[in-house]
């Protein structure tokens, strides 16, 4: 990856799973996301390597890292599966800050992928 471009790191579910669990991460460098260079990713090892539950799945045929898939061949997920969310309230502008800080805490549920309702 040179200096001048862009890197995406996705969590993704092939749309041949074994199983809901089942994730891999993928990375895609292109320089123009939009391109067919843009819609071929890169299997890579979780970049939470603390996080068991964002470890990822094992390695199956064609999901190995440094295999590459195409974007059609899988459905983006949450970018982590969270142990907790924690949450500011009152952050929202001036009114917000008027007031004390509220933090709360949210269903670790309540963070899905794109279009997920």
């Amino acid at each position: 990856m040179n200096a001048t471009s862009a890197r995406r790191i996705a969590r993704v579910r092939p749309h041949t799973a074994m199983s809901e669990a089942e994730h891999f991460f993928v990375a895609n460098d292109a320089a123009d996301f939009d391109s067919e260079a843009g819609r071929v990713w890169t299997v890579i090892a979780s970049p939470f390597p603390g996080s068991l539950a964002n470890a990822g799945s094992a390695p199956r045929r064609g999901w190995e890292t440094g295999a590459t898939v195409a974007e059609g061949s899988f459905t983006f997920l949450a970018p982590s599966t969270p142990a907790n969310v924690l949450g500011m309230a009152h952050n929202t502008g001036r009114a917000g800050r008027e007031l004390p800080p509220q933090a709360f805490h949210k269903a670790a549920t309540s963070v899905v992928g794109p279009g997920m309702p």
